[in-house]
This record gives structure tokens, sequence and C-alpha cells, in this order.
């Protein structure tokens, strides 16, 4: 089964953290390198973990 996430509610890298600590049992697979690359990086630049 494929989910696609809407991460627009996630509103800094704490929130990100305790997603990922709850989501037991949860297999996380990239369709690719660039687009997890490109994911990665609109995250961060979103959360102002980059700026």
């Amino acid at each position: 089964m494929n989910i696609k996430m809407r991460d627009s509610n996630l509103k800094d890298i704490k929130e990100v953290k305790e997603f990922l600590e709850n989501s037991n049992g949860m297999e996380f697979e990239k369709l690719n390198r660039a687009a997890a690359y490109s994911w990665t990086e609109e995250t961060m630049r979103k959360l102002t973990v980059l700026n």
C-alpha cells in the first residue's frame, strides 16, 4: 500500500521528531534519491533549519 503524506501542518522540527518517534511499524521508502533530497531540503527550509 502506498500513502502520500501531507506535511503542510508540520510547524517545526520538534513536530517532525515527534511524528517519527510515534510512527512505530511504519516503513519509509523513497521513490528516488533526487526526490528524497529535494523533499528533505524543502522541508528543512520550510522549518527554518537552514535559514
